[in-house]
């Protein structure tokens, strides 16, 4: 079963976009549990498919780390 983490983010002031969807590129590309990474920028979605759901931890540990350039 595939778990999907869907993120909606508004970025910070100057925040570097670019820099965020290369980190998270190359996160996924990483973890052999992300099935699937695709990146939206006319709305700024990203939609990441982790399998197991147990592979999604790992993600975190980066994500967390980039999350400073969210607002929330």
């Amino acid at each position: 079963m595939e778990f999907k983490h869907l993120c909606l983010v508004r970025f910070k002031e100057g925040v570097v976009v670019e820099d965020i969807i290369e980190e998270l590129t190359k996160l996924a590309a990483e973890l052999d549990t992300v099935k699937f990474f695709g990146w939206y920028v006319c709305i700024c979605i990203a939609l990441i498919c982790i399998v197991p759901k147990k592979g999604f931890h790992l993600y975190c540990t980066v994500h967390f780390k980039l999350s400073a350039a969210f607002f929330f």
